[in-house]
């Protein structure tokens, strides 16, 4: 694969051993999937690929939901709950409330108002306490809500719980009710009924790993002063580290996301990536100029969110808008999977371009009607060997890729001793 050179080793054909030079403008013309059983050689053709790319400064990033990646020579590397973190005030809402595991729609309303309100108290009336709806007018509130800007402000996100219960407001009784106000009375029904949710959210809060990963700050406690972690290593925003990568050509460097920390939470694991793929693509839009970006996300199939499989609710996982919007930002998707059955119909044929190493099963086969007719050679490649497909190349070709020569990266499973 290149761009202006040719990159020997990259690919050699069978059986001449002849190398093989693809175009990077070719090979990512579309979006590329490489999928194959386990132990195939999927990521090695991977580490290949961005091998190839980074020897010509092109820019790839890694989303990494093992770890595997972060060895790698060459990689700057941003490890979630270590030296980089997600802002919990630039989550959305719903990405909050689905973290905290909160999955009804009035509440996940009331969250939504809550923070908002904690962003006011914050940011305009510059207190320590949450906001106050009662007795509020709706004139005042509205010219507060004025002076907030767009784009995410911080917040004391310890206040939570309270400013939930302080949500639950009501006009008076029939004959004293006063609507130009927020409320005139606590709806305590209301607010009982919040219990579960105020415990799941003080759960959260006090989750070390979330403490680590979303940079929480400690819960307070009564007649505590404020904690500094004077030892604390220096920790980057992903955010910052993506928008710096999508800004320039990359130096002969990749940026990798580790996300090794979340593989025991499969659930907030996909959250995350499903949130890093949507701001990567914000950033994109956003640039006044870019540079084309190749996005790997390796196993993927694991890490899309329930949203990538419903009809109208595909714009919802970040990766799927991604396939579906990336191209014409310059954001490429390279995405790896045991079996095409694992990703929706929808987001797999948003791949012009497949990498196809050992399948073997009729279904996989026929989920991919593109390889119909060399659905039998598939299924003896060896270990290494692949073939890509699609619409940047008009026939199948067979290759067998070669590892990058500087780069160590085993994957191979563990084997029985005497």
């Amino acid at each position: 694969m290149t761009g202006t050179t040719n990159l020997d080793g990259f690919a050699v054909r069978r059986p001449s051993a002849e190398p093989v030079v693809i175009e990077a403008n070719r090979l990512f013309s579309q979006h590329l999937l490489i999928v194959g059983q386990t132990g195939s050689g999927k990521s090695t053709s991977a580490v290949a690929l961005l091998n190839a790319l980074m020897r010509q400064n092109q820019t790839g990033i890694i989303l990494d939901p093992t770890g595997e990646y972060a060895h790698l020579p060459h990689a700057v590397v941003g490890k979630l709950g270590d030296n980089a973190f997600i802002d919990f005030a630039k989550l959305s809402a719903d990405q909050l409330a689905e973290i905290i595991g909160i999955d009804d729609d009035i509440v996940v309303a009331m969250v939504s108002a809550a923070m908002t309100s904690l962003r006011l108290a914050y940011n305009v009336l510059h207190q320590e306490t949450p906001y106050v709806k009662v007795g509020v007018s709706w004139t005042d509130y509205e010219a507060q809500l004025e002076r907030l800007h767009d784009f995410p402000r911080p917040y004391d996100i310890r206040l939570l719980p309270d400013q939930l219960l302080e949500e639950c407001v009501q006009p008076a009784s029939d004959a004293e009710a006063d609507f130009s106000l927020l409320g005139q009375q606590y709806d305590r029904p209301r607010q009982r009924q919040l219990v579960p949710v105020l415990a799941a959210v003080r759960k959260f809060l006090a989750d070390p790993t979330m403490q680590r990963l979303f940079r929480l700050p400690r819960p307070k406690r009564r007649s505590e002063q404020a904690h500094v972690d004077t030892s604390a290593k220096t920790q980057y925003d992903v955010v910052y580290l993506l928008t710096m990568f999508a800004a320039m050509k990359a130096q002969h460097r990749f940026l990798v996301i580790d996300l090794s920390a979340l593989r025991s939470n499969l659930k907030v694991g996909k959250l995350v990536v499903s949130t890093l793929a949507a701001t990567l693509l914000a950033i994109k839009t956003n640039l006044p100029h870019t540079v084309p970006i190749v996005l790997t996300v390796d196993e993927a199939h694991r890490y899309l969110t329930e949203a990538a499989s419903h009809v109208g609710w595909v714009d919802q996982d970040g990766l799927s808008r991604v396939a579906r919007e990336g191209r014409k930002a310059g954001l490429y998707l390279m995405l790896t999977t045991q079996s095409p059955l694992d990703l929706p119909s929808q987001l797999l044929g948003e791949f012009g371009n497949l990498l196809v190493h050992r399948v073997t099963t009729i279904d996989e086969l026929s989920k991919l009607p593109i390889v119909n007719d060399i659905g039998k050679e598939l299924a003896q490649q060896n270990v290494g060997e692949a073939t890509f497909v699609g619409n940047g190349f008009e026939e199948p070709l067979t290759v067998t890729m070669v590892r990058a020569g500087d780069v160590q990266h085993d994957t191979a499973s563990p084997q029985f001793k005497k």
